[in-house]
Formats: structure tokens, C-alpha cells, sequence
């Protein structure tokens, strides 16, 4: 699903920046690439545990081959 939000700004002319982020309505999670305004959902809940589980076997991998120092305890 996608969704159109119009913040008053676009095209190529007027590119957007790092200060022009701060006046965006809280709750977007917003990211600037070339100068366009990116604008995506939350993960659901459901990715998030994918995505920690996934951090968690590959960091315990790496640990295994020598890559990375043991975490203590």
C-alpha cells in the first residue's frame, strides 16, 4: 500500500535537506536520498523479531569463526 503526503516541497529544483526534515509532522520515519524525500513505514512487529533473530545468528556465526570478540557473560 502506498500512500501520497504532500509537504509543500518538491521537485528537483529545491532539493531537500538534513534542516528541512525538522519541521515534518512526528510519527514518519523520513530519509533523504539525492536530495528526495523518502518517506516509508514502520516495520511490523513480525520483521522486527525477524530482523533481531537474523542480527543474532549471524552475530554468534561470526563469533564462531573468530570475527568478532565473545560477549561477556
Amino acid at each position: 500500500m502506498s500512500v501520497t503526503i504532500e509537504f509543500g516541497r518538491h521537485g528537483t529544483l529545491c532539493p531537500w535537506t538534513r534542516d528541512d526534515t525538522r519541521d515534518l509532522p512526528e510519527g514518519f520515519r523520513c530519509e533523504i536520498e539525492d536530495g528526495n524525500l523518502l518517506v516509508v513505514n514502520s516495520p511490523v512487529p513480525e520483521h522486527q523479531y525477524v530482523a533481531n533473530r537474523l542480527m543474532r545468528l549471524l552475530n554468534d556465526a561470526a563469533e564462531d569463526a573468530g570475527l568478532l570478540r565473545r560477549r561477556p557473560g
